[in-house]
């Protein structure tokens, strides 16, 4: 698990290095969402990846939840290990939340469900 977090880590920070000072400028906030299963059999390890995330992003920012001006805004959504609810809890993020990049689902049901909707909105 500390392997992905890593990764996410890692992929956060490229991206945020790969974005024009215009958008630093703008002042609206970083969002990344969460797309995890807070409720069902996989509850505990939603959990651990939620944390896990957190403490990453306070780690990367030195504590200031701030990249390249922005501050960082996480938004976590429960697919509740439902490959519907995994796509939907993606749109809702990338359309009504305005969502940067996403991160999850943590099994593949749900991952494959949210493929199209990443593809439609041209996020990773």
């Amino acid at each position: 698990m500390l392997k992905k977090i890593l990764l996410t880590g890692l992929a956060l920070a490229t991206w945020v290095g790969m974005t024009t000072s215009a958008n630093a400028q703008d002042n609206k906030p970083f969002k990344i969402a969460l797309i995890a299963s807070k409720t069902g059999p996989s509850e505990a390890y939603a959990h651990d990846t939620e944390r896990g995330m957190r403490l990453g992003m306070e780690y990367l920012t030195q504590n200031t939840m701030m990249v390249n001006g922005r501050k960082i805004e996480l938004i976590v959504k429960d697919d509740q290990m439902k490959p519907e609810l995994s796509k939907a809890m993606l749109t809702e993020a990338l359309a009504d939340d305005k969502a940067d990049i996403a991160v999850g689902t943590s099994w593949s049901g749900g991952a494959l469900a949210m493929v199209p909707v990443a593809e439609e909105y041209k996020k990773f």
